[in-house]
């Protein structure tokens, strides 16, 4: 997918549904990585499936952005 976002990562935080999940597919339809991460597991896997069947790029992450260290966590599987 070719874009204004080509090698750019992008990380969007509950990704898994609603505003999220609709960024989401837009940076990636611009081309993006995505790193998905919603609290919800299966919703953020849901957003990456539907991310990939149009051609993009993203992984799931499942982690609390209000822990520091699970943000953190986020971040590192962006790089």
């Amino acid at each position: 997918m070719a874009g204004i976002c080509d090698g750019r990562v992008v990380i969007i935080t509950g990704a898994g549904g609603g505003l999220g999940r609709e960024y989401a597919l837009a940076f990636a339809k611009e081309g993006a990585s995505v790193v998905i991460n919603d609290i919800n597991p299966e919703a953020a896997a849901r957003t990456v499936s539907e991310i990939a069947a149009g051609g993009g790029r993203a992984i799931a992450n499942s982690n609390d952005i209000t822990n520091y260290q699970d943000s953190a966590l986020i971040v590192k599987a962006a790089l």
